[in-house]
Parts: C-alpha cells; structure tokens; sequence
C-alpha cells in the first residue's frame, strides 16, 4: 500500500507481469525475470542477484495487510495488549527505550518478548517491563491482517470492476522509478530510525535493512516508519530512489 500523501513520484513507467504471478497492491518492490526472452516483473524474493526494477504502482486496493505502532508506558506489567489481533507471523517488533529491539521467541526472557499472534497479547520479561518507579517507554510495531471494515477505512471502497487491475487483467503494472515512495512493504524487525541505508531487497516484495538481497545504492531512509496523520490508517517507510537505485 502506498501513502500518496508523502509519495512523489519524477519517473515511472509499465511493464508486463511475470506469468504466475498476481502484483495486486502497490508498494510492492518487483524485480526483472527473463521469460523467453522478455524483461518481465515479479515482487522480491531477497536473495541475492534478483534486479530491481522498480515499486509497483497501480489503483487502489483493499489491503490485505496494514501496519501499525503502539506505545506503551512499562510499569512493571509482564504483559500487554497490542490494539489488534491476526498479527503477521515473523512482522511484530518491541523496542524498549535505551534498550533497542527484543527478539522474538517462544518464551519470554531478557532480550526475547514472546507474542500471540491470535490476541496480540505481548508477554515481556520482567527486565525489560519497566517497575512504577523506574517506567520504560516500550513500542510495539507489527504487522496484521484487518478486517474488511478495516481495511476500508484504511484505503477506501475498491475500484470498479470488482477491484480487478490492470496488472491482473492485462498483465501490466506500473513502476516508480525515481522520487519518493511511501509504502508499508518493509520489515518491521529493522531499526529503521538509526540509519538512511543500506537498504536491501528482501522477501514477499518488502525492503529491509537485512543483506541477502540485493542492495538498492540509490535508495536513502528518507523517514522511519510512523503512523501519519491524515485520513489513511497505517505505519508507512519513506524511501527515496535516485536515477540509479538499482545494484
């Protein structure tokens, strides 16, 4: 999903969709494969060598996923309550003040927080939850699949045609090249506050700060994730990519 409200797109262009493949939100990032003969696109899949082709841009689409940031206030309780459920497995993030992110696990401990993606339920260690008199700022950003009323309220009805696109009925999908892009394709699990890159291909079409993939040189952290204020709910990255973001 992109945030056009912080999205500036100087150069885009279309290509043709790689056969198998369903490029139905924007935001994603594609890459180039070679189908007899022809450059077609398809999203990342983070490993290296895959070229960049471009973000996906196309008509509005119900999301299937969104992204959100809670703040909490840690004053000795163990547990918390994200504000929503259905979390996206390997997309949940706690990052305690002074300390930095914790690291997901099936048990709580220090270092690890442990998190039911059902409920949203968060269990912290008691060494990273703070006490009443000493309190620690704790934000969990994660990623989760809303409801339809959700979703709605996020991006809008879908278009005509039954929320068909051209990238599915044609087979073309549109690129932004250059400019600047704000999407909610990034994993959730990089500190995106402390650096502009390098940024990273990663998988499912997400950017990361994880290398693996291939690296984006012209792209620059242009701001961190953050729940913006506006009509569209969710947490959106902004990346800006130069005339040559590719490897």
């Amino acid at each position: 999903m992109l945030k056009l409200q912080f999205t500036r797109i100087m150069k885009s262009f279309s290509r043709p969709v790689a056969t198998g493949y369903n490029i139905d939100q924007e935001g994603l990032a594609l890459v180039y494969t070679n189908e007899n003969g022809v450059a077609k696109v398809r999203p990342s899949s983070g490993v290296a060598g895959e070229k960049y082709a471009g973000v996906a841009v196309s008509q509005a689409q119900i999301p299937g996923t969104l992204c959100a940031i809670d703040p909490f206030m840690g004053n000795g309780s163990t547990t918390i309550q994200l504000t929503r459920g259905n979390l996206v497995a390997g997309q949940v993030a706690i990052q305690i003040k002074g300390t930095g992110f914790l690291t997901e696990a099936a048990a709580a401990a220090p270092g690890n927080f442990a998190v039911d993606l059902v409920t949203g339920v968060v269990t912290l260690d008691a060494a990273n939850a703070g006490t009443a008199l000493a309190p620690v700022e704790i934000s969990a950003i994660y990623k989760y699949v809303p409801t339809m009323q959700e979703a709605i309220n996020a991006q809008g009805q879908v278009v005509g045609g039954g929320g068909i696109t051209a990238a599915t009925y044609y087979g073309i999908v549109g690129l932004i090249t250059e400019g600047d892009v704000a999407t909610d394709y990034f994993d959730v699990t990089d500190d995106w506050t402390q650096t502009e890159g390098p940024v990273y291909l990663g998988p499912n079409g997400m950017f990361t700060l994880k290398s693996g993939g291939t690296e984006l040189k012209g792209a620059n952290v242009i701001a961190a994730p953050a729940t913006p204020n506006g009509s569209f709910f969710g947490a959106f990255l902004v990346l800006n990519f130069g005339p040559y973001s590719g490897a």
